[in-house]
């Protein structure tokens, strides 16, 4: 059976989709989250304190621009399915420095223990999370720091 709109790669599992936005398509269903021609669209927030959520369902990139401690929480509607979400995660320190992250429970750190965050004003890490069940759990690192 023809999908229209469909490239097909791969027999008829998973192919392109050749109308605008260009997407992935699997099982002839153009997957949402992932346009292959545009970039991540971020989510930028400045003066960023207290209790912050992070929707998976609305961003995969966010830009977090900190005058106090945090305390972060991941959602996704997918938690629990078995669906692989990538996300970024980029961490300045704004007014003051040395502002702290916790992060959920539910965020296993490659080494065990999450990274120590630069603490000088205007230093950068940037941290990368993958989900292989929809957002229940999380495997994390940090893959890049800059200094101020």
């Amino acid at each position: 059976m023809a999908i229209p709109n469909y490239l097909p790669l791969f027999g008829n599992r998973v192919g392109i989709s050749t109308t605008s936005p260009t997407r992935l398509v699997l099982d002839g269903v153009a997957q949402p989250s992932l346009d292959l021609l545009a970039g991540w669209a971020v989510d930028a927030r400045t003066g960023v304190s207290g209790a912050v959520a992070l929707n998976l369902d609305l961003a995969r990139a966010f830009s977090l621009l900190l005058t106090g401690d945090v305390v972060l929480s991941l959602t996704s509607t997918t938690a629990g399915d078995p669906e692989l979400i990538s996300a970024l995660v980029r961490i300045e320190q704004g007014t003051g420095g040395s502002h702290e992250v916790t992060w959920p429970g539910s965020v296993a750190w490659s080494g065990g223990y999450a990274p120590s965050l630069l603490t000088a004003v205007g230093g950068v890490d940037i941290l990368q999370l993958l989900s292989f069940d929809g957002g229940q759990s999380w495997s994390a690192g940090r893959i890049m720091q800059t200094e101020a």
